[in-house]
């Protein structure tokens, strides 16, 4: 584990570098997940059983405390065969306010709790870049009287779905176990991964599903604390109220950009700060100003596309690469285009899974990724 300083720019500045950022600045708010770094409190024996309250620190939080420039986090790299590491949360959902330059962030999940590893059930999880979230119920329960409210995935996404594997330890003994990897199944739908209460505490104590160990989530991103209903707020709690409070009471915006970066991404923009480091292309990058990366990508991932059907019309995944139109737009078709493009020529880069486009994949494509 690593304590590193997030700083408000660091994740301006990830957005930009992967062209994330094109309307941004318009945004009162715009959520933000780091998968794999988590607030310190939670690793921290003496915060984790500080009393029950709306942040995981005191009693009381100033607003100045809330709203910074910077927050202490914990690098943990995932390690999906560890199920004692993933039944715990240990990753970070923020809130931020671009105009302001001000974040706040809050103990959170972005992968499903371990324990449903353990029950080898194929479940899912929203893969990295840019997505968007609305108002709206989660449908935890049929009855509209006791759904509360939460923030509703209003975009396709990708998403990997777990695949069981053969785990061998160093004695010799072998297990079935579901983790992530790049073989596994991609889905490309809406899969209902909202944003809502983790029905656990922050730090350890609380009522049903009390403390990060005992966090609900099947595929959904998930703030520590608990719901209220639809109807009523009155036993909302932790961080999720504060968390869902200051985003609904916002009234001129009714969606939300969520960007979600892993853990290490986020510790080298820290390291590197003043070094001009390479941009990237994932899903949600979009092309703007004198920017034509996304556009150049597009007619490259084309051209591949029409020699790998010259060499052989029959390879396997040719009729699941989408021949693109170069609008700029890095959506769903480029996702499984770089996909399929990395499958055939084999290999997979920057963040496995993720299929993002980085220096290994834009040099087999013959295109130029910029330094920013």
């Amino acid at each position: 584990m690593e304590r590193f300083t997030l700083k408000e720019q660091h994740i301006r500045r990830l957005a930009a570098l992967n062209l994330l950022d094109y309307d941004l600045d318009q945004q009162e708010m715009v959520f933000f997940g780091i998968r794999g770094a988590a607030p310190v409190y939670i690793h921290d024996p003496n915060l984790v059983n500080a009393p029950p309250n709306d942040f995981g620190l005191k009693a009381a939080v100033s607003e100045a405390e809330l709203w910074a420039d910077s927050h202490d986090l914990i690098f943990n790299e995932l390690d999906f065969d560890d199920l004692a590491q993933n039944k715990r949360m240990g990753c970070t959902l923020g809130q931020w306010d671009p105009k302001k330059r001000k974040i706040a962030i809050f103990a959170a999940s972005t992968i499903p709790n371990g324990k449903f590893f353990e029950k080898e059930t194929q479940v899912n999880m929203l893969l990295s870049g840019r997505h968007k979230y609305v108002r709206g119920p989660h449908p935890w329960s049929p009855n509209p009287s006791t759904q509360q409210k939460a923030f509703r995935l209003d975009n396709v996404a990708p998403i990997l779905r777990t695949g069981l594997k053969v785990v061998h330890d160093t004695n010799g003994n072998s297990r079935l176990t579901a983790d992530y990897d790049a073989s596994d199944t991609y889905e490309y739908s809406n899969p209902n991964d909202n944003i809502h209460s983790a029905w656990c505490a922050a730090n350890g104590k609380g009522g049903q599903g009390a403390g990060v160990d005992n966090f609900e989530s099947q595929g959904c991103q998930v703030v520590a604390g608990y719901p209220g209903s639809y109807q009523s707020d009155a036993k909302e709690s932790g961080p999720w109220k504060t968390f869902r409070t200051r985003a609904y009471d916002i009234k001129t915006q009714n969606s939300f950009p969520y960007l979600l970066f892993k853990g290490n991404e986020v510790l080298q923009i820290g390291k590197y700060e003043g070094t001009p480091l390479t941009m990237r292309v994932r899903f949600g990058s979009r092309d703007h100003g004198n920017i034509t990366l996304v556009k150049d990508l597009q007619n490259a991932l084309n051209k591949a596309r029409a020699e790998v059907q010259a060499e052989d019309p029959n390879t396997r995944g040719l009729s699941e690469w989408p021949l693109l139109t170069a609008d700029g737009q890095f959506g769903i078709n480029g996702f499984k285009a770089v996909k399929w493009f990395q499958d055939i020529r084999m290999f997979v880069e920057c963040g496995d899974y993720d299929r993002i486009v980085g220096p290994a994949t834009a040099a087999a494509l013959g295109i130029e990724l910029p330094t920013a």
